[in-house]
């Protein structure tokens, strides 16, 4: 058996590869076992089934976004996916290559007349705020979900159209390692990734960071350029009075430039 104690360097180096469709059942399994204790959503009350359920839909419907990079950490000794990461290149006019953005299936029952002049969904920016076409729970700030998720949405959009809109750049908006493979290097291979990309295209990177993943990101040189906090007391039940425990969570927005940018 693995020792838990073997140092990290020894560990070789995960294949960083494209997702495939068939991998979507471990993809949405390694998100919900490393959000499992997300004061987020243990604040809001939100089950991790149907965070589960928002993931397969925007999963099903979005894999074959032509600006999505949906990449996957392999271990080299087990061979399992050990982690995930979410690239979106925006800026890029790939958007308008791809009405909806989803499968063929998807694509015939919207033109069946289901919902004939439904756009594509607009690429989320940080889960649990999942939005799905076909699913009837979203975050947007006008439609269904909780205040809190309707609260953060609104932020988020706020910091995506200062920053990203108009802006050609790489999109980072999901990087998720199973608990059992962290501290290995698989978040770092994945972000890896995403630099050499950029750097390659000479384009800046956005994304919002939890406060778990905010130390790596800091690490491997992104800076803040905002920070969101959220006074969990004023959204948990019963916490008004302060005696239960919650205090901030802040969500970070970070830029990365490419390493030939002028400071």
């Amino acid at each position: 058996m693995r020792s838990k104690f073997k140092p990290r360097d020894t560990y070789p180096a995960p294949l960083i590869l494209p997702a495939e469709k068939k991998d979507i059942p471990r993809l949405v399994d390694i998100y919900v076992l490393a959000e499992a204790h997300d004061l987020i959503l243990m604040a809001d009350h939100i089950s991790l089934s149907l965070v589960k359920e928002w993931l397969i839909d925007v999963l099903q419907e979005q894999f074959y976004a032509p600006e999505l990079r949906l990449m996957k950490a392999v271990d080299r000794e087990s061979g399992e996916i050990a982690a995930l990461g979410f690239w979106w290149l925006r800026g890029w006019g790939l958007e308008e290559k791809s009405r909806y953005g989803m499968d063929t299936g998807f694509e015939n029952r919207f033109r069946d007349g289901l919902d004939h002049e439904k756009e594509r969904v607009h690429p989320f920016l940080f889960p649990p705020l999942l939005e799905s076409s076909i699913s009837q729970v979203s975050a947007s700030d006008d439609g269904p979900g909780t205040p809190l998720q309707r609260h953060l949405s609104k932020s988020f959009r706020t910091f995506e159209k200062s920053w990203i809109t108009k802006t050609r750049c790489l999109n980072l908006s999901l990087l998720m390692t199973d608990p059992k493979f962290q501290r290995r290097g698989m978040g770092t291979a994945l972000l890896e990734w995403g630099h050499e990309m950029a750097d390659r295209e000479r384009v800046p990177c956005f994304l919002i960071a939890s406060p778990v993943g905010h130390p790596l990101y800091k690490h491997v040189g992104w800076k803040e350029i905002g920070i969101l906090e959220v006074d969990l007391k004023d959204w948990a039940d019963y916490a008004g009075g302060g005696d239960l425990g919650w205090g901030l969570y802040r969500y970070y927005y970070m830029l990365r430039l490419p390493k030939d940018a002028k400071s």
